[in-house]
């Protein structure tokens, strides 16, 4: 299982930083900012090999490698 950032969100985020910054915002003065959005990862063949069972209310919503 793995965590990622939502590069949807990511990609707007560093929209409205770039538009500051060209309408005269100093960099340095801006905050830095993290997403807030995740994608969860699960890949069931490696968890099958460690002998991991995943509950399927775990599955939903995420991108499930097979």
């Amino acid at each position: 299982m793995a965590l990622d950032a939502d590069y949807q969100e990511v990609g707007a985020q560093c929209g409205v930083l770039a538009t500051k910054i060209l309408m005269g915002d100093n960099p340095s003065s801006l905050p830095i900012t993290t997403p807030q959005k995740v994608t969860v990862h699960v890949n069931l063949r490696t968890a099958e090999i460690l002998g991991l069972k995943i509950p399927a209310e775990r599955l939903k919503g995420a991108v499930v490698l097979k």
